[in-house]
């Protein structure tokens, strides 16, 4: 099939949702480093899915940006998650996150990196996940 002949509409991302083993501390931490809101919490058992829910945004526009569902297995040999980013307005703001994250107890493994384009500061979440702020 030629995507000339059978162009594919217009698609927006808005939210991604994984499975985490501490539901509350996963989203305590996305909730006081990026000040996320959660605007939804409850269960869900159809679809083949069963497990509480929470979910997280900052934009008013949309419900959710995040989704964590609770009953990660914790003898996974290693995290699927590769990273989750952030974006900043400025230089400055990364700065703010540089000290904001040295001062949060949750994060760890934080280092700096330049790509040429951008400036970005790399830290694992509570539960290892990389998160990368830009």
């Amino acid at each position: 099939m030629d995507i000339q002949s059978n162009p594919i509409p217009s698609v927006r991302f808005t939210h991604v949702g994984f499975w985490v083993e501490d539901l509350d501390k996963m989203a305590d931490f996305y909730q006081r480093v990026f000040r996320m809101h959660r605007s939804d919490h409850g269960k869900i058992d159809a679809h083949g899915l069963k497990a509480e829910l929470a979910f997280l945004t900052r934009d008013p526009e949309e419900h959710h940006q995040l989704v964590f569902l609770a009953g990660k297995p914790k003898d996974m040999p290693f995290n699927v998650i590769n990273q989750i980013s952030f974006r900043v307005d400025s230089l400055g703001d990364l700065r703010a996150y540089w000290h904001l994250l040295h001062d949060e107890p949750e994060a760890s493994e934080i280092y700096v990196f330049s790509h040429g384009n951008a400036w970005s500061i790399y830290f694992h979440d509570p539960e290892g996940n990389r998160c990368e702020v830009y």
